[in-house]
């Protein structure tokens, strides 16, 4: 695992509706060593080291199901699944954040980004709800009793630690709580550095009625360990469905740190199938896959103007996301007993890895009243409100040839009350 450790800063850009906003929210720093008879907090702003000769412990079972000190380093007690089965105690480092999630709004998309570094070899992922309250467990390096499987390894998913987590379905609307867990196995007593470094959650979501279907993979870890081969592969399949008026079809990637190769195909209802990515292509954020495959064999396309415009095709499809990682020495796959010389690590997709259609025209019409005592200044205050309202939910360049209306009466003479109702269609 990554003893050292670059941490780089990009941005990228998307085509989406006018309307969609989304909020990054950080999680505070933290590093150190928590060990049986110490804990050993490291500054990275500061550069400072403190040390208390006293332990803090916190067993498995208290760090998945209640709120706990989380303010300095720990030992970690009762972790599941070490060693092929047996229960271990870490070095261990935890990080929680505060996300709002805007009630009256539409979430598209949530993901959690987690920079783990030093000797970090496990991590967990958890989510609070804001209304049920209750600490969900969205990630883990090893198999849970219940539920799906994360890893293919018996030694607790050595280094099977993220990356990027889709948390969209646990989110509610309100304050949740987000907190990654991360820790050194030290069943030998060689309790190791552990941080958390500028890790983050976006949200994207809107007030307006835009529609945004997300279809996320599974996280999981492929391994060589229980039959060495030569070139180890991480492959999953992910069917997905576009509608009539369907704009943008966005595949985020969130795969393991040493990856090497990836490979994605889209197959249509019919068999018709296009390989839209493919190595030594490097490993991207995202893929527009209209893009690529209106410059293809057109199998989502169709309407297709080169480099200027297309329309996706209404149906039923499946991608294949592929990924193939380093060498196994590598990255460090295999810990004491990595496969031979020339063989691959373990190659992981996780949850970040999802596909988002993204559907331009508004779902619903977006309405807008007026009152007054005469007919047209209740118009011009419905186009006011109207404006108002479309340019706080994030529409800033409106089209007023969109805009319909509407006057009407109410009432009886003498009490009759104009109003004016406008119309806003995207």
């Amino acid at each position: 695992m990554p003893w050292f450790t670059i941490l780089g800063n990009y941005s990228t850009s998307i085509p989406v509706p006018q309307g969609i906003s989304n909020t990054t929210t950080y999680f505070p720093n933290l590093a150190g060593i928590g060990s049986d008879k110490s804990i050993t907090s490291f500054n990275l702003a500061t550069g400072t080291v403190s040390r208390t000769n006293t332990a803090k412990v916190f067993s498995w079972t208290t760090v998945n199901s209640t709120d706990f000190d989380n303010s300095t380093p720990f030992e970690l007690t009762n972790i599941p699944n070490v060693n092929s089965g047996s229960s271990g105690v870490g070095s261990a480092v935890a990080t929680v954040q505060d996300l709002y999630y805007p009630p009256g709004n539409r979430l598209f998309d949530a993901f959690t980004v987690v920079n783990a570094f030093g000797g970090e070899d496990g991590a967990v992922v958890q989510v609070k709800p804001a209304i049920s309250n209750q600490w969900i467990t969205v990630f883990s390096s090893f198999n849970p009793t219940v539920g799906n499987a994360y890893t293919a390894r018996s030694d607790g998913g050595y280094g099977n630690v993220p990356g990027i987590i889709n948390i969209q379905p646990y989110l509610q609307q309100g304050h949740n709580e987000v907190r990654i867990i991360t820790w050194d196995d030290s069943n030998g007593g060689d309790f190791d550095l552990v941080g958390l470094q500028s890790c983050y959650s976006t949200i994207t979501f809107s007030g307006l009625p835009i529609r945004w279907d997300t279809f996320p993979f599974n996280s999981y870890q492929n391994s060589t360990m229980s039959n060495y081969q030569k070139i180890t592969t991480e492959t999953q399949v992910e069917p997905f469905h576009i509608d009539q008026d369907a704009g943008n079809a966005f595949l985020f990637i969130g795969a393991g740190s040493d990856t090497r190769n990836i490979t994605v195909t889209v197959k249509n209802s019919t068999g018709g199938s296009s390989v839209l990515y493919k190595p030594p292509s490097p490993i991207p954020y995202v893929l527009n896959l209209g893009d690529l495959d209106s410059n293809l064999t057109q199998i989502m396309t169709t309407n297709v103007q080169p480099g200027v415009t297309y329309q996706l095709k209404p149906g039923n499809y499946t991608v294949t996301v592929s990924v193939t990682p380093s060498l196994a020495y590598e990255s460090g796959s295999g810990s004491s007993s990595p496969p031979t010389y020339g063989y691959t690590g373990d190659p992981i997709l996780f949850s970040g890895t999802r596909l988002a259609i993204v559907y331009p025209k508004f779902l619903d019409n977006v309405w807008a009243t007026g009152y007054a005592n005469d007919p047209q200044t209740a118009a011009n205050n419905a186009v006011t409100a109207l404006l108002t309202d479309l340019t706080s939910k994030g529409i800033t360049n409106i089209n007023m040839s969109l805009v319909r209306n509407s006057t009407i009466y109410t009432g009886d003479v003498p009490s009759a009350i104009p109003v004016r109702l406008e119309l806003y269609e995207q």
